[in-house]
């Protein structure tokens, strides 16, 4: 697990972030440091077990590797962070993509979690029936393998849930792979900011 905690102030506030199939790659890192600099003690899970991430070109052994090798069983361990973690700070906030992101919405229902962050959670589809305890904020690509606006119709009317559509394909965020778009980007991190800076105030 990848920790990234300023030693030189009392941080209130802890992120979690989930990584895509890949692993713990360029992305992921350089998200955690950008949320460090923000003021969060960041922590970033390796879900694969592996020290070898895999290339984006392996996309799709690295989705059979998840399936058969990790699977959203893990959630328990994410869930298990997120309870210790909760011993420490005051507030708890989970920020997945795509994989990570169907298992950020899985600990919606933890009370533990002051929040989840989920971006293009394609899978979020099976696991419909959750309400969200705390803020939720989910983000879908436009261009998915499933009907998007119909999943977040189903997701309409939960409770502290907002969902979003933002034109762009599964993965628009990660500035490293060939999906990555700087409007949907900037556009999703715009929504991204608002959303944590509400939490802020409910410290």
């Amino acid at each position: 697990m990848w920790t990234f905690v300023s030693q030189q102030e009392q941080l209130k506030q802890a992120v979690v972030i989930l990584h895509e199939i890949y692993g713990l790659n360029d992305f992921i890192e350089e998200l955690c440091i950008s949320y460090q600099q923000k003021g969060y003690a960041v922590f970033a899970p390796n879900l694969l077990k592996r020290e070898i991430t895999f290339a984006y070109e392996q996309e799709a052994e690295a989705y059979t590797y998840f399936n058969q090798q990790v699977g959203f069983k893990i959630v328990k361990q994410v869930e298990r962070l997120i309870n210790d973690l909760k011993e420490e700070y005051e507030q708890v906030i989970v920020i997945g993509f795509s994989v990570g992101a169907t298992l950020a919405w899985l600990c919606c229902e933890n009370s533990n979690c002051a929040a989840v962050v989920c971006f293009y959670g394609s899978r979020i589809r099976d696991y419909l029936h959750l309400q969200p305890v705390c803020p939720a904020l989910v983000l879908f690509a436009s261009e998915d393998l499933f009907e998007v606006d119909k999943v977040i119709e189903l997701l309409s009317g939960k409770a502290n849930l907002e969902s979003k559509k933002i034109t762009g394909r599964h993965g628009f965020m990660d500035s490293y792979g060939k999906k990555f778009s700087f409007t949907a980007n900037l556009e999703a991190q715009k929504s991204v900011e608002l959303f944590l800076a509400e939490l802020e105030t409910m410290i």
